[in-house]
């Protein structure tokens, strides 16, 4: 029987990798730009980190998480999220600081046991950003203006931002009251799986993808409508930075966020590529979580991303290939110059190259089929005639064209092969 990859985790290698790198650098280059610096979390965190900061209420914490006793005793779960392992990090190597601002950002593995989908698998990737301690409105729109900037840079012209505000915690217990008032009233349209949330988490009617969730969602208040004076002024705040940001968007009342760590701003980013399945990530102000895990309350904004929903929309709308193609093939086949075909191609790529050699020194006609099939520019090659006469032949492949190199000072070969080579 063969061993196969757990269901809903998956291998990425050949052009999938290419894109998956292409769109990671994009990624790094746009938030390193303004200003966040890369953090690495661990993939295992203590299960406390995630029941207090995710919340007990969530799908993540009831029903997805990859939790486990270790050896020693204590609970561990496998990061479903980003933000509570960045949050944590922060505050045990004590990166916050009066008055100064921290920026971080992250790409990494993430696990979740839920059925495995398109764009949707048990272990995904996530890109995010944090921007911790800042309780400007100025911040939200940034964080949010980004993610579209970002989007644009990969080639996503198509995309749809989304913002609301889910209130504080003292508007939002006012509007919770009403709500839960409201679902009572129609309890026949509520869907039975829903019911016993309508008291530790109504404003997740919201997120029901049912068709009856849905048209019973068309005749609910929503938080907009409960938002005390200082909310609604930061959400308008908000809106006006976005509009100096140039950066297009759209009111969604019924935006709720998986996570129950969110107050205030919440936004989404959508790409029509992705079907029902549209969100291309998501994000908002958290400024209870730093309280909830134990430390001085700290205002903070962020945003996570699924890389496989960003790979899937770059693909459908980008069909171009990315090159493996390689510069320059070493080719010897003759056993007397093995040592020196090896020293030419380690010179070669001393020198930043991309350089093949066949380890296993087959026939020459071999070796060039070879050569042809890695997409090799140059072919380098070093026959015991030539050498003799104190030369060896470089081929263009591209035009069919070879030249002779004079073999002169041993240790100056792969320098006088790379000054000729035009790439």
């Amino acid at each position: 029987m063969k061993i196969k990859s757990v269901r809903g985790m998956h291998d990425v290698f050949g052009q999938d990798m290419a894109v998956w790198s292409h769109i990671e650098q994009i990624i790094r280059q746009v938030y390193t730009r303004a200003g966040y610096r890369e953090i690495r979390t661990p993939i295992l965190e203590s299960t406390d980190l995630f029941l207090r900061g995710v919340g007990e209420t969530s799908d993540i914490v009831n029903k997805e998480m990859y939790t486990f006793m270790d050896r020693g005793g204590d609970s561990v779960t496998m990061r479903p999220e980003g933000t509570a392992p960045v949050v944590r990090a922060a505050i045990e190597n004590g990166l916050i600081q009066p008055g100064h601002e921290v920026k971080l950002f992250y790409i990494g593995p993430m696990f979740r046991y839920e059925r495995p989908q398109k764009g949707r698998q048990r272990q995904f990737h996530q890109y995010g950003i944090e921007h911790l301690n800042t309780s400007s409105a100025f911040s939200d729109a940034e964080v949010i203006a980004l993610q579209s900037l970002l989007y644009r840079e990969i080639g996503l012209l198509n995309c749809e931002v989304e913002i609301s505000s889910v209130g504080c915690q003292e508007c939002r217990q006012a509007y919770e009251g009403e709500l839960k008032k409201a679902l009572q009233e129609k309890i026949a349209q509520v869907p039975e799986n829903f019911r016993p949330r309508i008291d530790s988490a109504p404003m997740r009617i919201f997120d029901q993808k049912d068709e009856g969730s849905q048209k019973l969602s068309e005749t609910l208040p929503t938080m907009l409508q409960y938002l005390c004076e200082q909310c609604l002024n930061h959400f308008e705040q908000v809106k006006r930075h976005l509009k100096n940001m140039d950066t297009q968007f759209k009111v969604n009342p019924k935006i709720v966020r998986g996570l129950d760590y969110y107050n205030s701003t919440a936004f989404e980013v959508k790409s029509s590529h992705l079907g029902s399945q549209s969100a291309l990530g998501g994000g908002g102000r958290y400024d209870g979580l730093f309280e909830d895990l134990g430390a001085n309350p700290t205002a903070s904004v962020g945003f996570a991303g699924g890389l496989e929903r960003l790979v899937i929309a770059y693909q459908a709308t980008n069909t171009e290939k990315f090159s493996d193609k390689t510069d320059v093939f070493v080719l010897c086949a003759d056993e007397p110059l093995r040592d020196t075909a090896t020293e030419i191609y380690w010179g070669l790529l001393k020198r930043g190259l991309q350089v093949t050699i066949d380890h296993e020194m087959r026939s020459f006609k071999s070796q060039i089929k070879k050569a042809d099939k890695a997409g090799a520019r140059y072919v380098v090659i070093l026959g015991e005639r030539e050498w003799q006469e104190g030369k060896l032949i470089l081929k263009d492949f591209a035009s069919g064209d070879q030249i002779e190199v004079p073999v002169g000072d041993k240790t100056e070969i792969a320098s006088e092969i790379s000054k000729k080579l035009k790439l």
